[in-house]
């Protein structure tokens, strides 16, 4: 039987290994077009954003605009009722007509207020 002497190494003993790279390395080179297409698209992201802030900033203007504007519309409605002899806090609903509506009961309850002199 013959011995099979283990397998030698070939490769040169006075060659030092390659250190691994410490930045990032080329692996290829990205065309034009997909350069190009990139710089597009990063572009309109920033058109997006941008846009949502002006959009963020409008909405708040709305809803301080609509916050007033129900104000004023309180405003008017609370000095209307109390022009009609409505007392605070009853239920009362302007019709599109331009009519003031009271249910039955607040109606009783002015007219008594009115007969006393109220």
């Amino acid at each position: 039987m013959t011995k099979k002497s283990p397998a030698k190494n070939n490769a040169p003993t006075d060659v030092e290994p390659t250190p691994p790279a410490l930045g990032p390395v080329m692996v290829g080179d990205v065309p034009m077009e997909i350069m190009n297409a990139v710089t597009s698209i990063k572009n309109r992201e920033v058109q997006a954003l941008q846009e949502l802030g002006r959009l963020h900033i409008r909405q708040h203007e709305l809803v301080n605009e609509l916050k007033r504007l129900e104000g004023q519309a309180q405003g008017l409605l609370k000095s209307e009722s109390t022009r009609l002899g409505i007392p605070d806090g009853a239920p009362w609903q302007l019709t599109p007509e331009g009519q003031a509506m009271v249910p039955p009961q607040i109606h009783e309850m002015m007219q008594a207020i009115q007969a006393n002199g109220g």
